[in-house]
């Protein structure tokens, strides 16, 4: 708090929020929140800086420094009513600049009693997305809500319509970035709040999926995201662990979209489900909706929708055989994502069977392994110019297939020479 403190030297503010109840609980706050009490164009003026408006509504201005940022509030009324405005008590303690707490609500004795409350119920349709921030914090905190908040949560969670897609997407974050990730999309399921934000969701409800403590399709999509969680757990490699840390949304989102157009994809088959191109439609659905419900950026979309688009084929190669050209066509479709799809596919296999199998890992290293021996054995991969020149063609599909096949050639038949690739696809080409 100090360096903060020396940032805002002759403005009067109050410390308030997740700062001090992280202190209470001596923990780390990344993010400070200050109320202050003269409009914000003053502070930027004495700050000589520019913030972000984070709240129009409710005069809120962020300003970001190499290390933390500082929301700032500005407080045009009493400050026990803009305490009284806030979302949960536990949120309400405030700090002096000195260091004595101010709690008029109580919210570090509710904090001690481990419930979580609001002073007044009303506070939900100011501001609808404390819905789904009062999931997040009951789970984060370990708080039980106070009697009543769960029925009206179950009842009130349509009004998260009238909030931006924007600031829903920033709250799906913090879910992810907080642990229990899997534990609170279940409990904004049952709550009605899940289908509320992906209405898409709903046939996934009723729809028979049994899998190991899964009776719906609905409920093996919240535990594939609660797996991804048990999967990090796990002893893995560090390329893997730095793939989550830097893609933590898109990684749970793909969990919890992996399946979504099994109910579309489904046809009997005698007394067997099957579920054909199941990943690839999915993979669709999942980036109109991305882009629709919840206005993500086109890049983080795009590696969501290839999770899921591969997601079955690690299972393919481990039920199958994993042959050279195999490996290759998975580190190559896979790219940079290869870390990610394991943690998505080893999530998948256990919400499917409830445990997971060490081959999974040991498929993991053996492409790893792979990639490495093929950069020793320099093999002169093929290019589009190399395909066009030789067959003296324009840009087109054809140029595409025919790299695709002669650099799997090369691959499982250890060619170096790109002149013997390409009189191998002379000698099959039927143009």
């Amino acid at each position: 708090m100090k360096s903060t403190e020396e940032i805002f030297k002759g403005i009067d503010f109050r410390f308030v929020g997740g700062v001090v109840r992280d202190a209470i609980l001596k923990k780390q706050s990344k993010d400070i929140d200050v109320v202050v009490f003269i409009p914000i164009e003053q502070v930027s003026s004495i700050l000589k800086k520019k913030p972000v408006i984070v709240n129009e509504r409710f005069k809120t201005a962020r300003y970001i420094y190499p290390k933390f940022n500082v929301d700032v509030n500005y407080c045009n009324s009493s400050f026990d009513d803009d305490l009284k405005r806030r979302d949960f008590t536990v949120n309400s303690i405030s700090c002096f600049q000195n260091g004595v707490i101010y709690d008029p609500l109580c919210g570090a004795e509710d904090l001690k009693k481990k419930v979580l409350k609001c002073y007044d119920m009303n506070n939900f349709k100011d501001d609808p997305l404390r819905i789904i921030r009062a999931v997040r914090f009951s789970y984060k905190l370990n708080l039980k809500m106070q009697k009543g908040m769960k029925s009206y949560i179950e009842k009130e969670h349509k009004s998260l319509s009238k909030i931006s897609k924007e600031r829903i997407l920033t709250e799906f974050q913090a879910i992810f970035a907080e642990g229990s990730a899997g534990k609170v999309m279940s409990a904004l399921n049952s709550l009605g709040i899940l289908i509320s934000i992906f209405p898409e969701l709903r046939s996934t409800e009723k729809f028979l999926h049994v899998k190991s403590g899964s009776r719906f399709l609905i409920k093996h999509l919240t535990r594939t995201v609660e797996a991804v969680d048990s999967v990090l757990s796990l002893k893995l490699p560090q390329s893997m662990k730095r793939y989550a840390a830097e893609n933590m949304l898109v990684l749970y989102l793909a969990a919890l979209l992996h399946d979504i157009e099994k109910p579309a994809a489904f046809k009997m088959d005698g007394k067997k489900q099957r579920f054909n191109n199941h990943d690839i439609m999915s993979s669709k659905t999942a980036s109109l909706m991305l882009r629709r419900e919840l206005k993500m950026s086109n890049s983080d979309i795009s590696k969501v929708s290839s999770l899921i688009a591969m997601h079955m084929r690690p299972h393919f190669l481990i039920y199958g055989d994993a042959t050279n050209r195999g490996l290759y066509r998975l580190s190559k479709d896979a790219g940079a994502d290869l870390d990610g799809l394991f943690i998505l596919s080893m999530a998948d296999a256990l919400s499917s069977d409830g445990e997971l199998k060490t081959e999974y890992l040991l498929l993991y290293k053996r492409i790893k392994h792979f990639e490495k021996e093929m950069s020793k054995k320099k093999i002169s991969f093929i290019s589009g110019n190399d395909v066009m020149d030789y067959f003296k063609i324009c840009s087109s599909p054809k140029v595409g297939d025919l790299i695709k096949i002669g650099n799997e050639y090369a691959v499982s038949n250890n060619i170096t020479d790109k002149k013997i690739i390409l009189e191998f696809l002379k000698s099959i080409d039927n143009r």
